[in-house]
């Protein structure tokens, strides 16, 4: 007794468990047998509590037909509320995604709507900026060509200004010229006056001698090396203004090259 008071609940329940299973099968069928043979109300008393439960069941599914009847209509009709709230529900629902999707697809509309807008205002104002640039680079092709032309002209009044003061520096040295050849040749009368003086005079000059002639020779001959390098400057000047010239029309043709380019 002083040791099943120290046991605690869990273990006497272990140890009552492990004498059952140890019990002889001729004595589990004895006790079988005494339990059937005791009264109602003992067995009642004896039955536990999963035995009383079974036991009401079964005493349910053997009550009377029409009890069983008004609880399987009363199970369709809870069923059928059941199933038309779960409808009504389905239906809301349904109800309620729609009219979502509806507004979901009229916002997508507006923004896609929207955006079509921005896009045509974008192509109108690429648009307007192609055709701004279009307008500037033709006023630069413009303005290029315009230089151009007027540099092109000035060039050519340059030219010809140049080459008509060259004409009129040859037309006035050909004059010159031919007014100083003119000049130094007389006329024939006068050819054959100076003829007779010199025939005239051809023996004095002989008469004079050697040194006369030769210094007369000499002085001709200064006269004729100063007039050389007089046409030798002359001709050099000339060169020097034709080569400047041509340098300022190559530079000009220079910079009309590098503004076409540009």
């Amino acid at each position: 007794r002083e040791r099943r008071q120290k046991q605690t609940r869990r273990q006497r329940q272990r140890q009552k468990r492990g004498k059952r299973q140890r019990q002889r099968p001729e004595k589990r069928q004895r006790q079988r047998r005494r339990q059937r043979q005791r009264p109602r109300r003992e067995r009642r008393q004896k039955q536990t509590r999963r035995q009383r439960q079974r036991q009401k069941r079964g005493k349910r599914q053997r009550q009377r037909p029409e009890k069983r009847q008004r609880q399987r209509r009363a199970k369709a009709e809870a069923e059928a509320e059941k199933e038309e709230e779960a409808r009504a529900q389905a239906d809301a629902e349904a109800k309620a995604k729609a009219e979502a999707e509806a507004q979901a697809q009229a916002h997508a509309e507006a923004e896609a709507q929207e955006e079509a807008v921005a896009q045509a205002e974008a192509v109108a104002r690429v648009q307007a900026e192609a055709k701004s640039k279009a307008e500037r680079e033709a006023a630069v092709e413009a303005r290029i060509k315009e230089e151009e032309a007027k540099a092109r002209a000035e060039m050519q009044a340059k030219e010809a200004r140049a080459q008509a003061e060259e004409e009129g520096s040859k037309a006035a040295h050909h004059a010159s010229h031919q007014a100083q050849k003119n000049h130094m040749l007389p006329s024939k009368e006068t050819r054959e006056k100076i003829k007779t003086q010199l025939i005239k005079h051809r023996d004095g000059f002989l008469e004079l001698g050697s040194v006369p002639l030769g210094f007369i020779g000499v002085l001709g001959l200064l006269v004729c090396c100063y007039c050389t390098s007089c046409c030798l400057r002359i001709s050099r000047k000339r060169r020097v203004a034709k080569r400047k010239r041509m340098a300022d029309t190559r530079r000009q043709m220079e910079k009309l090259a590098h503004l076409e380019r540009v």
